[in-house]
């Protein structure tokens, strides 16, 4: 008794709307130095990847920097950059690069990070191998 007259108050009808307006369907803002449209954007986790891939490739480099006798590959960076220029190269750079990337292409920029930071890892070990060989 009491569901019927529940359910005779509550009013669960679909209300009328206006099919001959077209709705404006907002787009999502762009992001810093984006410049191009992407039909399917990178996924929350590609991102938190490739700024992940990013730090640690910073964090390599600037490691390896400190051995003796290892210098930077990047040309526009000089061959001993300071850890603020390759932070500030990493923001620009890394923003430029990452925000006008489809899926697909995010994909490869975070194969080829992982491929980056593996090196500088590499470089550094066997850096340190030397050094301690030669005691």
């Amino acid at each position: 008794m009491v569901a019927v007259l529940l359910a005779t108050t509550l009013n669960l009808s679909i209300p009328d709307m206006d099919v001959t307006t077209p709705i404006k369907i907002k787009e999502p803002p762009k992001k810093f130095l984006q410049f191009i449209e992407y039909k399917e954007p990178p996924t929350k986790q590609q991102y938190v990847m490739y700024w992940g891939l990013n730090a640690l490739d910073i964090y390599t480099t600037y490691r390896a920097l400190k051995k003796p006798n290892i210098v930077e590959g990047n040309p526009l960076l000089g061959s001993n950059p300071s850890l603020d220029k390759l932070v500030l190269f990493k923001i620009l750079g890394g923003s430029l690069v990452g925000n006008n990337l489809d899926k697909k292409m995010m994909t490869g920029a975070n194969a080829t990070l992982t491929y980056v930071v593996y090196r500088n890892y590499k470089i550094i070990k066997e850096k340190q191998k030397e050094i301690e060989n030669n005691k």
